[in-house]
């Protein structure tokens, strides 16, 4: 009898403990389901660095990153972001930002400290009401309340900062931040908008503000990263037709013909937005090219040659600019 008794007494701690760890488990799941953030290289084109702590890494698609990670990434490198399974971010070549990342999947905070470079913003999913979403840079911060945005810093020969929002769905609420860390009032952005921000050590301020946001300025993987957006949402500033339109005019080449006179002197075929080169060789001895060649070509290009038929002299002694037209 007292055998059997143990027996029981025995069973029912196993029964119990078997209970409590299932009851466990199941507070993990749910808990892992909900609680716990995810922040993930989901793409890596080109190379890139991660700072955590005093150690260094080289990212790879599927890393996990942490708050406090700090992510630099190279020339003609893309570095793509998924967090939480409904926010996405591109950085651009050559950026440098800080992650923080706090709270839950639900309710959380996300920080993106920009240092320089651009960042391309989407959130699938609208924000909780305890939920937050920003980006800050030396001169500002902007705090999502839409859903698409692109910030990008830059700094000009004086050490003066410069901030440019785009904002293509949804509405951003920007902030100057000020030298002494206090910050203006908000100023909303809606999708179409744009605002440019400078900052020195002084002050912060509006360059100015506008709706005609130049997407021709955005880089090819930038507006393919906005086809995640444009297929989400209808409000969209701009449809898929014409992100199609301006990616095809960027992957187009021009012809750029070199002239001396009406005669061909010689053809190069180039594409949108970069560079002909001079010709190494030169028509006549005296003479020069009728272009700029830090001029991107943006269509079909005519070049004339300009040249003297002999070296003239100016009274001081100088080559004179007048020219002896063909």
């Amino acid at each position: 009898m007292k055998t059997l008794l143990k027996n029981k007494k025995a069973l029912g701690i196993v029964i119990a403990a078997a209970l409590a760890l299932v009851a466990a488990v199941v507070f993990l799941l749910v808990r892992g389901s909900n609680g716990f953030r995810s922040i993930q290289i989901y793409r890596l084109d080109g190379t890139a660095e991660v700072r955590r702590g005093e150690r260094e890494f080289s990212p790879y698609v599927n890393m996990a990153l942490t708050s406090g990670d700090h992510v630099a990434t190279h020339e003609e490198s893309y570095l793509y972001l998924k967090m939480d399974g409904d926010k996405f971010m591109l950085a651009e070549p050559l950026t440098r930002f800080s992650l923080t990342a706090t709270g839950t999947r639900q309710d959380s905070r996300t920080v993106i400290d920009l240092e320089i470079g651009a960042v391309t913003s989407h959130l699938t999913e609208p924000l909780s009401e305890n939920s937050s979403y920003e980006v800050t840079t030396p001169n500002s911060t902007m705090a999502v309340r839409g859903t698409s945005f692109r910030v990008y810093v830059w700094y000009d020969e004086d050490g003066i900062s410069h901030t440019l929002l785009m904002v293509f769905e949804g509405t951003v609420a920007c902030r100057l931040i000020y030298p002494d860390g206090t910050m203006s009032g908000e100023r909303l952005f809606t999708e179409g908008q744009w605002a440019s921000i400078w900052g020195s050590s002084e002050t912060s301020d509006y360059d100015g503000w506008g709706d005609d946001i130049d997407y021709l300025s955005l880089d090819i993987p930038t507006l393919q990263f906005l086809k995640i957006g444009i297929r989400d949402l209808s409000r969209y500033n701009i449809t898929m037709r014409r992100v199609n339109e301006i990616i095809k005019l960027k992957l187009s080449f021009f012809d750029v013909r070199f002239m001396v006179g009406e005669q061909l002197f010689g053809t190069q075929r180039i594409q949108y937005e970069h560079f002909a080169a001079e010709p190494s060789l030169r028509p006549t001895q005296y003479g020069r090219w009728d272009y700029d060649f830090e001029t991107p070509i943006l269509e079909d290009t005519e070049i004339q040659w300009l040249y003297w038929t002999q070296q003239p002299q100016s009274d001081d002694g100088g080559a004179q600019s007048t020219t002896d037209e063909p």
